[in-house]
């Protein structure tokens, strides 16, 4: 065998391996999109079912955003008993 041919073998088994993994992922993420999918899909309707809430969430942030002397809506105020049991 030629230097090149030995090369080359390396080059071709290097993408062949490659495509092997990338096949692997592509099978793995299509079970996983599914549920993404179905995820999202829920998200939206709980989202619809409360748009007052939606709303005044979105004010809160955009007055943060404008002003950062103002409450910060992403800490938590409040603790839950879950929290406090297993901290």
């Amino acid at each position: 065998m030629s230097r090149t041919h030995i090369v080359w073998s390396d080059v071709l088994l290097t993408f062949w391996y490659q495509d092997i993994i990338l096949f692997q992922k592509l099978v793995a993420a299509i079970p996983q999109c599914d549920q993404h999918l179905t995820n999202f899909n829920d998200f939206n309707t709980l989202v619809a079912e409360r748009l007052e809430e939606v709303a005044r969430w979105k004010v809160a942030i955009e007055g943060w955003e404008a002003d950062r002397s103002q409450m910060n809506p992403f800490e938590v105020t409040t603790t839950s008993e879950f929290v406090v049991l297993w901290s």
